[in-house]
């Protein structure tokens, strides 16, 4: 509550990372959503500052700082966040996303995502003809919070669409991203030797623990 004034990036990183962890070990709604208003209003003052686009002369580690807040204040549903980077994603073809925060709205776009935008994000990372584009739409697709998108991405993962490697690497995360961490233990348990078979032997043994990890 007294950084208020604060603009070091590195403290706000430590912040955001505290308030990420503490709000994991919230299991009921009602205590989460209480501990969401109170993180949003915390990471409000120094995104206030950074505000979504960059400025002549803005110190270097402010493009950093704008993209981390804008992730961690879409995770805790900060509404004005998520609905501006829905409206930048909605306009991407008129104009395009700084790079800088792609990751950020992209993410912020996932995990609040309906049919439509889920599709658009499929879409966008079938599409990709780079690197770089392909694994920040697949990191959006983790993050998608609605239970039946969710079971439709960890579906695909289980087809042939993606590189083993890939594919299993992804369904790890989904647990630990999308925050349906029960949805996702119960997918990987139910399909272990289809997830197991598209392991290497030293990947299988990361699976379980890492789909289980974001339990409290």
């Amino acid at each position: 509550d007294r950084l208020a004034s604060e603009t070091d990036r590195t403290v706000w990183e430590q912040v955001i990372g505290s308030l990420g962890f503490l709000r994991e070990l919230i299991d009921v709604p009602a205590d989460r959503a209480v501990f969401e208003r109170y993180a949003a209003a915390v990471l409000e003052k120094p995104f206030g500052k950074a505000g979504w686009d960059a400025t002549p002369g803005e110190d270097a580690d402010i493009p950093m700082l704008r993209r981390s807040l804008i992730d961690a204040l879409g995770r805790v549903g900060d509404e004005k966040v998520v609905r501006e980077a829905q409206s930048r994603f909605s306009a991407r073809t008129a104009r395009s996303i700084d790079p800088s925060i792609r990751p950020a709205v992209l993410n912020v776009v996932g995990r609040h995502a309906d049919p439509a935008a889920f599709d658009a994000l499929l879409s966008m990372m079938r599409t990709a003809t780079d690197v770089e584009s392909k694994w920040q739409a697949q990191s959006a697709l983790r993050s998608v919070a609605d239970a039946r998108l969710q079971h439709r991405w960890m579906e695909l993962l289980l087809g042939d669409e993606l590189p083993p490697g890939e594919a299993v690497w992804n369904l790890n995360r989904v647990s630990n991203e999308s925050d349906n961490h029960e949805l996702a233990w119960q997918f990987v348990r139910a399909n272990l030797a289809a997830v197991y078979a598209k392991s290497s032997p030293r990947g299988r043994v990361h699976v379980l623990p890492d789909t289980a990890t974001p339990f409290s």
